[in-house]
């Protein structure tokens, strides 16, 4: 029988060590004292009150290790369904996220995500994106840098991130938190959508390329995206009728008065214009080369556009 084990100590010894209990002298009162720690009932004597405790401590001491292997094993899963880039994301050959543009070594632990496409190559992203990317329209959804299609294994992955993520970190979002924004942060979210909806067509662009222009080079790109509508790439009234079925994009324009706009209502009307040549028609194929004319005029007026998509340039210039 242990007696001298200092009393201060037992709160902190018992529950590892339940068997302290039948090896420690304790009085009556100590042992209720104890009961009351662990919010059991303090009625019996010596004898009841040690089996009372050493069943509740020795149950809780089982059901730890139980605990630890089961979250140890949903780790593991968490883990493998963050795919290959969650350790190491300078695996992700993408440098950012196809949506938000945020740099993939920024995105938090909780949102990312990676897979291998067929060809071993690493691609990383935001969970939001993704998860929108993959839940709009009928078609199979596509990875945005390969036009590949995204296979399940990996939106089912999304949702076990989903369910995983509250029992180790914040929570995972799928959807974007609604903030209210004011009428310039507005803009720029609708020029940042018109430009998801450009590279949901397959192309690499940066919504940047428009909303960094100023107010001169933003008439410039209106007149330089009407001259191709109109003239440089001789296009026909039929194939203008088939990318933008329901009106002429510049039909409200009057080119002789937007020298006198100022930069927002440029900027809208800019937006405008684009979303009639990306969005109006129902072949995508039409939408596509749309977009190939929006892209070449903003070669012509931003140097990174024109960097990036030399072929653009060279065939408008």
């Amino acid at each position: 029988m242990i007696s001298n084990v200092c009393k201060d100590q037992l709160p902190s010894l018992i529950p590892s060590q339940p068997r302290l209990l039948y090896d420690v002298k304790f009085t009556l009162i100590q042992l209720k004292h104890l009961c009351r720690l662990y919010h059991l009932h303090v009625t019996g004597n010596k004898s009841i009150l040690k089996d009372r405790l050493y069943h509740y401590l020795n149950t809780k001491n089982h059901a730890n290790i139980i605990q630890s292997f089961c979250k140890k094993t949903l780790l593991k899963k968490y883990i493998e369904a963050k795919g290959p880039g969650f350790i190491q994301r300078s695996k992700c050959i993408n440098v950012t996220d196809f949506c938000s543009f945020n740099d993939i070594k920024d995105i938090s632990t909780e949102q990312f995500i990676s897979y291998n496409d067929k060809e071993g190559n690493t691609y990383g992203f935001d969970i939001i994106s993704l998860y929108t990317l993959m839940n709009i329209g009928n078609e199979p959804p596509k990875n945005p840098y390969t036009r590949e299609i995204l296979p399940q294994s990996l939106y089912n992955n999304i949702l076990k991130i989903h369910r995983l993520s509250k029992f180790f970190f914040k929570e995972t979002q799928l959807y974007p938190v609604e903030e209210v924004l004011d009428d310039y942060k507005t803009l720029e979210m609708n020029v940042l959508s018109v430009f998801q909806d450009i590279n949901r067509l397959g192309n690499y662009s940066d919504y940047q390329w428009l909303w960094s222009l100023n107010r001169k080079r933003l008439i410039r790109f209106i007149r330089e995206l009407l001259d191709i509508w109109v003239y440089r790439a001789n296009i026909t009234n039929t194939i203008r009728g088939l990318i933008s079925p329901n009106r002429n994009p510049f039909v409200n324009i009057r080119m002789n008065t937007i020298s006198h706009l100022s930069w927002n209502p440029l900027m809208e009307l800019s937006l405008d214009i684009i979303r009639c040549l990306v969005t109006s028609s129902n072949d995508e194929q039409m939408r596509c080369l749309g977009t190939n004319y929006v892209l070449c005029a903003l070669t012509l007026v931003n140097e990174e556009a024109a960097l990036q998509l030399p072929w653009f340039y060279q065939s408008v210039a």
